[in-house]
């Protein structure tokens, strides 16, 4: 792909620092972007701080996203569907990480961290490798 120009790319994990790079240069090249977090508040700022900055291309939407499930990652396509957008591209870029002693985290903050990082990221290539 020699250019993102017009291309419409769901952008996960958007508020952190990456998604907030990704989301510069994405629009910088012109493409649609759909943007998701966990945290509605994030979204409405990056989006402020976007506006009027990166002119080549757009945001069309923001979509508050939580994909620590399956349950999530279905609720997401759902709201991407509903947007009647096609996704030509998905950065698959939200992720989570554990702190401390490997041996004194618990598993469910491991499995917490499998299921963003691994399985949702396996999940929603395949949910919109389909339509």
């Amino acid at each position: 792909m020699k250019s993102l120009k017009g291309k419409t790319i769901l952008l996960t994990g958007a508020t952190g620092g990456f998604g907030k790079e990704f989301t510069r240069k994405l629009l910088d090249e012109g493409a649609k972007l759909i943007l998701t977090s966990r945290n509605e508040a994030s979204l409405n700022a990056l989006a402020d701080e976007m506006r009027g900055k990166h002119l080549n291309g757009e945001i069309i939407a923001l979509l508050r996203a939580d994909i620590s499930s399956f349950d999530g990652c279905n609720a997401l396509f759902d709201k991407v569907s509903a947007t009647g957008t096609k996704i030509d591209i998905l950065i698959n870029n939200a992720g989570i990480l554990t702190y401390g002693h490997f041996h004194e985290t618990p598993l469910d903050a491991w499995a917490n961290l499998m299921q963003v990082n691994v399985l949702s990221v396996m999940h929603l290539t395949s949910c919109f490798l389909r339509t």
